[in-house]
């Protein structure tokens, strides 16, 4: 069964050597390339040389924990990088640090080792596609900025959340006394 990709490694981190070794056989099985390290100190120096697109963390090491490494890279400014904290305390302390730590996902040990590749793909493919859509605001962006013309960006709720004059400059006057509906602009242009 192939479900990753050997193209791009994912980094996982354990202190524990079995769960290494598990793990890395799990996730080669499915088709990853696997690089694993066994401390913070060398997860990190992993990361800069290998650029992973995922990482594994343990949040419980001695030292510098999955926890902290998390977070490091996160406000370094990897944050396109999906990680995946794995810890033996499911406890809703231990969810809410690794989440506020920069966490993509969580999950709890003992680990169910043939679910693992499949929490992995389901990442890559959310980070894809936030890539992908990141990329297309950008484009759209580039073309709303190049028009001459005015252009109202509109809610679902009928609500102006933006105004722009061909140069992606929000026009302060108008929207200081708060949001305006398409209406009340309408209105306005009309007298």
């Amino acid at each position: 069964m192939t479900i990753g990709s050997r193209a791009n490694a994912i980094l996982l981190v354990d202190d524990d050597p079995a769960v290494r070794k598990t793990g890395s056989q799990s996730l080669a099985a499915a088709g990853f390339r696997v690089v694993c390290a066994a401390d913070g100190a060398t997860a990190l120096a992993e990361f800069e040389k290998l650029r992973p697109c995922a990482i594994v963390l343990d949040g419980n090491m001695p030292g510098l924990d999955g926890f902290d490494i998390c977070e490091r890279l996160r406000v370094a400014g990897h944050v396109d990088v999906p990680i995946l904290i794995m810890t033996g305390h499911g406890d809703t302390t231990a969810i809410h640090r690794a989440y506020n730590a920069g966490a993509t996902d969580f999950i709890g040990k003992p680990i169910s080792w043939p679910v693992l590749p499949y929490r992995l793909m389901y990442m890559l493919r959310a980070s894809r596609l936030r890539t992908a859509l990141s990329v297309s605001y950008r484009r759209t962006r580039a073309v709303l900025d190049a028009l001459p013309d005015q252009i109202y960006l509109v809610d679902g709720a009928g609500t102006i959340t933006e105004q722009i004059s061909g140069t992606f400059q929000c026009l302060a006057d108008s929207l200081a006394a708060g949001p305006l509906t398409i209406e009340q602009v309408l209105s306005k242009e009309a007298s």
